[in-house]
């Protein structure tokens, strides 16, 4: 099932009068044609702003094949700012691109499915899209993301679809995914903290460490056995979708206790401290831990630009 717009959505026809005027009070154009409710656009995040211009496209011309970080962000896992172009395929035709919306042709045959009435990509060919036209930190998260929307992908088919490709355009740029690429990490901070952890020289953790306590078992993140220090990546949705926010907080602190219980060493990080070099090293060198390479400055400096 694919992500339904986050916002109602509009059709507005030009008056037969002459006249263009794209302005409608109390009404945002999210394309030329397609409106929504200004204030609702407004409170809407960065990310949740693209997934609506991607089902205004839709709107406006319902057969188009939705394709390579448009696709991923109707399959689940967003990073693209609203800034971002729609990308669509028109087999055979001519490719052209503006800031909003970017129309590729191929030569290579995309397996396309029809889902809720939408023409996409499948999620594997989703991923060798993204994989080799996106930055190695974002490809790495919406990849993923699709392996766990779809378990049938592998690094093995992943491989092999990449390979199969008659363009080799970005194809040993999405073979550093495809080696790191896993199901395993549950969500877009995890992947990108991974990223972050590799880039700044430090020895990659175990993921999901179960520890058992008396009311169930809790999971940390990222666990370095050896050293016996937790790290985790907090991306704050699990607090906005809860019922109860507050609540949600306070069992998290419960939890974040019982594990510190189990560790000699905790460091905890969110957004705001992914783009910052320098910051996720300086929290894991903090609570123990320390790199085994140097760090690699340029590629940590990519993780600014993550939504961007």
């Amino acid at each position: 099932m694919l992500r339904p717009s986050p916002i109602d959505l509009h059709l507005w026809r030009q008056p037969d009068d002459g006249h263009r005027n794209d302005r409608v009070p109390g009404m945002h154009r999210v394309r030329r044609g397609v409106y929504a409710d200004a204030a609702q656009w407004q409170a809407l995040a960065p990310w949740e702003r693209y997934l609506a211009r991607v089902h205004a496209q839709l709107l406006h011309a319902p057969r188009s094949i939705v394709v390579d970080e448009s696709a991923a962000a109707l399959w689940g896992p967003s990073i693209a700012w609203a800034s971002r172009p729609v990308h669509i395929l028109r087999p055979g035709g001519h490719g052209r691109g503006s800031s909003s919306l970017r129309i590729h042709t191929t030569h290579d045959a995309r397996d396309i499915v029809e889902v809720d009435g939408i023409l996409i990509t499948s999620p594997i060919s989703t991923a060798i899209d993204v994989a080799r036209n996106r930055p190695w930190a974002e490809g790495r998260a919406y990849v993923d993301a699709l392996m766990r929307i779809d378990p049938s992908i592998t690094r093995e088919n992943l491989g092999a679809e990449n390979a199969s490709r008659s363009s080799s355009r970005g194809a040993l740029h999405a073979g550093w995914v495809f080696e790191r690429a896993s199901a395993i990490p549950e969500s877009v901070m995890e992947s990108l903290s991974l990223c972050a952890i590799e880039w700044a020289g430090f020895e990659l953790p175990v993921l999901q460490q179960e520890f058992p306590h008396d009311a169930g078992i809790d999971r940390a993140d990222f666990f370095w056995r050896a050293q016996r220090i937790i790290g985790e990546a907090d991306g704050d949705a699990k607090y906005d979708l809860a019922d109860d926010p507050r609540e949600a907080l306070r069992e998290e602190k419960r939890r974040e206790d019982r594990l510190r219980r189990q560790a000699d060493g905790f460091a905890r990080w969110g957004w705001q401290d992914l783009g910052v070099p320098g910051r996720i090293e300086s929290f894991l060198r903090a609570a123990g831990l320390q790199p085994t390479e140097n760090s690699d400055p340029a590629l940590l400096a990519t993780l600014r630009r993550i939504g961007r």
